[in-house]
């Protein structure tokens, strides 16, 4: 376990959630952690709920809202210990398994990944095969859960229950050493709220830096997509969708962006088309579609 390290959350607007996390930060977590708070320009009582918390803190309010990556960065820039986790606000502790994850962070130079778990603690998908790849092309023809193990976790390495390397971690929890969170950016400014992370996996890359899933040594609950539903009506798929291709794109090219996209399309077929043989719902598949008309 890891006594000291930096936890960095950026909020916008969330009040209703920060209070909970805190909370469940004293519950959780040892001493000697400290928590450094960026917010982005709140209109609600955010601030307030974080200058009131009493825990080991750092709060900084930004003048304009400035970003998710932006304001990630300025947090790791101010974080005071070795080892920083990137932490959404609309999170929460269930154990103390977090310090094992900072501990495991602070003994390599890669980036580390939590199981991710929903209200129901029911599994949620937050590691990622690299993209363009062949683990994409194979998941968008066959289901993961229809192909042998070691397809499965190399198409879908989130369903594992064991820790392996990826292609890049979901942002909502993400530990690393702060040196090497500071050679990367760690996020790239110019995206406002999507694909951050996605881009962040493709540049540590890039750099040698390694994205590891570990389901078996840490696990955070991720309520999801708060900030998504209060600045866009469909919950953010329309920007999630474009900012994939640009990122894809700039990283890797046109035509592998094509690949990557087309791989998405038939992803989204195939499951609707198999959801509907099924009878079971539709509803995701055709949100995915109506969002990847629009520009």
């Amino acid at each position: 376990m890891l006594n000291t390290f930096s936890i960095v959350v950026v909020t916008w607007n969330s009040a209703a959630d920060l209070g909970p996390l805190l909370a469940s930060l004293a519950e959780q977590l040892p001493g000697g952690y400290e928590t450094v708070i960026v917010d982005n320009a709140s209109e609600d009582a955010t601030i307030e709920v974080a200058e009131a918390w009493d825990g080991p803190k750092q709060v900084f309010r930004l003048e304009e809202n400035r970003g998710f990556g932006a304001a990630s960065n300025a947090g790791v820039r101010a974080a005071r210990h070795e080892v920083v986790v990137l932490l959404n606000p609309d999170t929460l502790l269930v154990d103390g398994s977090l310090a094992a994850l900072a501990a495991r962070a602070a003994a390599t130079r890669a980036m580390w990944g939590p199981e991710l778990l929903n209200e129901d603690r029911s599994r949620q998908p937050s590691a990622s095969p690299p993209p363009a790849s062949w683990e994409v092309g194979l998941d968008a023809l066959v289901p993961a859960v229809l192909l042998p193990p070691p397809l499965r976790f190399r198409c879908e390495p989130w369903r594992s229950r064991e820790t392996r390397e990826v292609g890049w971690l979901t942002g909502a929890c993400i530990a690393a050493r702060r040196d090497v969170l500071l050679e990367l950016g760690p996020f790239e400014e110019a995206l406002d709220l999507f694909a951050e992370d996605l881009d962040l996996g493709l540049r540590a890359r890039g750099l040698g830096v390694r994205s590891f899933f570990a389901p078996d040594l840490a696990r955070v609950v991720h309520l999801g997509g708060r900030s998504a539903r209060q600045r866009f009506a469909d919950d953010g798929a329309t920007p999630r969708i474009h900012t994939r291709r640009e990122v894809v794109r700039r990283r890797l090219g046109p035509r592998r962006e094509l690949y990557d996209y087309g791989a998405q399309l038939v992803f989204n077929g195939t499951r609707f088309l198999a959801k509907r043989a099924l009878c079971r719902p539709v509803e995701r598949e055709r949100r995915w579609f109506s969002a990847a008309r629009r520009r």
